[in-house]
């Protein structure tokens, strides 16, 4: 099984909360997501997220405690995906790309986020993390 983690990032403006989407290259379908990769061996999925976060946006973030979402799917016919993600504040804001995985990024009010989503899996995490950053 293939497993990845990271972060449904947001930042606080005014009274809403903004969230990171990136688009990922063409090469990779250019859709549009939450940054995430691989876990590599001896880490926590935590710090998987903390470090794809760095590698891909170039953000430092907290993780909130108390909200883990995590989603399977098959891919290339027979193998199965995992991707955990964590609802994480961010402590930096200028978003940098340090790798050539991301095409485009965007911080957005939910409702533009959610539309700016391409996998449904997606939108259910958004809509989780949302409801819970109103719950806190």
């Amino acid at each position: 099984m293939d497993k990845c983690c990271g972060g449904i990032i947001y930042q606080k403006d005014n009274n809403q909360n903004l969230f990171l989407l990136v688009k990922h290259q063409e090469k990779d379908g250019g859709h549009w997501n939450f940054p995430k990769g691989h876990v590599e061996e001896g880490e926590t999925e935590e710090q998987t997220a903390l470090r794809e976060i760095y590698e891909e946006v170039g953000l430092k973030v907290n993780i909130i405690p108390n909200f883990r979402e995590s989603h399977s799917y098959i891919f290339n016919k027979n193998k199965t995906k995992t991707v955990i993600f964590f609802l994480c504040e961010a402590i930096t804001t200028d978003v940098v790309y340090h790798c050539d995985e991301i095409a485009d990024h965007g911080w957005l009010p939910f409702e533009k986020a959610l539309e700016q989503i391409t996998h449904d899996d997606a939108k259910k995490v958004l809509i989780k993390a949302d409801y819970f950053l109103k719950n806190l």
